[in-house]
């Protein structure tokens, strides 16, 4: 097993790592954490192109009203005569379906989940897209998020 690029833990399925390959992007891997931010800057980038070929979905949305969001993606599609008279319900049961287990850090805050250093490297990474997408107010200041120099910074693509 190695990190060199193209070189994944073997219980990684194929699709795991051909998603977590950055390599095919032009981007140096660092780690699977790093391509992960890598992957999303990427996409990120194909919406910022092109917003109106998609329908965002922000999470926070979804979370607080999961009806509303849903009814809208599906008139965004064309898709609105599927929305029938028992879907909000529907939606709204399907959406209090937890599929992930509860961990210690579910409901922590970034910076306790990845820990301080760690934090401030991903911080700084994904900032510039974070604000174009209307979470610059959720970021830390630059300042606070400062890695340590012996840190290197994840190598991103160039904000479009």
């Amino acid at each position: 097993f190695s990190w060199d690029a193209g070189h994944f833990p073997e219980h990684f399925s194929s699709g795991k790592q051909q998603y977590l390959d950055i390599s095919l992007d032009g981007l140096r891997y660092s780690g699977y954490v790093d391509a992960v931010v890598q992957r999303w800057a990427l996409v990120v980038d194909e919406y910022l192109l092109c917003p109106s070929d998609f329908s965002l979905v922000r999470y926070e949305d979804f979370v607080k009203d999961p009806a509303a969001e849903t009814h809208k993606l599906l008139t965004a599609l064309g898709m609105a005569e599927k929305w029938g008279p028992d879907a909000e319900e529907r939606v709204r049961q399907a959406s209090k379906v937890q599929y992930q287990t509860s961990g210690s850090t579910r409901d922590g805050q970034p910076e306790e989940v990845f820990g301080p250093t760690m934090f401030a490297r991903l911080a700084a990474a994904v900032r510039s897209r974070a604000e174009l997408l209307g979470y610059g107010s959720m970021m830390p200041s630059p300042s606070e998020a400062l890695p340590p120099a012996h840190w290197p910074p994840i190598d991103m693509p160039p904000t479009p």
